[in-house]
């Protein structure tokens, strides 16, 4: 059975996140991802008893300022896993909903760097939303 680690600090490396789980049993897997706000792991365990252990043992732990959530990660099936691989890349694209003359619609900027502080240069065809500054594809 899987595990989902949520709220895990920047700081945090693989093998030291490793080596946390695996005072409970043998991790099969484990995988770290990064977030923007924190980031998160997924880990498997060679035995189910040794990850339900964990479970109760760790979510609510506090490393580097931050209290781990560990959950049951839900089961991927062939389609999940392909939505998986999309949503990574999705995920470092950050979609702004403003309002249009007309209607509502969603800037998806092209990149990080099109998001920007109101000191920033304001552009031609830039929006202007709740105080901040957005380059990108209005669709």
């Amino acid at each position: 059975m899987s595990l989902f680690v949520g709220q895990l600090s920047h700081e945090m490396h693989t093998n030291e996140l490793k080596g946390i789980f695996e005072e409970f049993g043998r991790l099969n897997r484990c995988e770290l991802k990064s977030g923007s706000r924190a980031d998160f792991a997924f880990l498997t365990f060679e035995h189910e008893r040794d990850a339900e252990d964990a479970l109760h043992s760790l979510n609510g732990k506090e490393f580097y300022g931050l209290k781990m959530n560990v959950e049951w990660a839900e089961e991927e099936g062939p389609d999940q896993a392909d939505l998986k691989d999309v949503l990574s890349v999705v995920n470092m694209v950050t979609l702004l909903e403003i309002v249009l003359e007309k209607g509502t619609g969603i800037v998806v900027p092209l990149q990080e760097e099109d998001i920007a502080t109101p000191e920033a240069h304001q552009g031609e065809g830039d929006e202007v939303i709740a105080g901040a500054q957005a380059q990108g594809n209005i669709v």
